[in-house]
């Protein structure tokens, strides 16, 4: 279930798929799709193009990167940076609960630092 308070904050899906949220919900966002940062670790031994290589090929990544609902890059060598733009969290969460995309994905990745993110307005 999505928590309608999260603002701009880190945000932590759970395995039932509930989010748990920080303090910061200065801003709320009461909308269905949101936009994500997301900072990837690389286990040690591993490198941005395992890494790459690994996501382009999950899900409908490579589309969306085409359709620029994803945006990444190497932020060094052993971390990447993405951006997704105007995504599902319920959806998001469904993923992070396929145990085999998780364990792939634990091959190459030490940890992952999420961020909800949201367009500056002029004051």
């Amino acid at each position: 279930m999505w928590d309608e308070r999260v603002g701009y904050q880190a945000v932590f899906l759970s395995k039932d798929g509930t989010s748990m949220v920080s303090n910061h919900d200065k801003y709320p966002i009461k909308r269905e799709s949101m936009d994500a940062a997301v900072l990837v670790h690389m286990k040690e031994g591993k490198t941005y193009e395992d890494w790459e290589e690994l996501m382009l090929n999950l899900y409908d990544n490579r589309k969306e990167v085409e359709e620029g609902k994803i945006v990444y890059g190497k932020a060094d060598d052993n971390k990447a940076i993405i951006l997704r733009f105007d995504f599902d969290p319920a959806e998001m969460a469904k993923r992070m609960d396929d145990l085999d995309v998780m364990e792939k994905v634990s091959e190459v990745v030490e940890k992952r630092e999420m961020f909800s993110i949201s367009p500056m307005q002029r004051p």
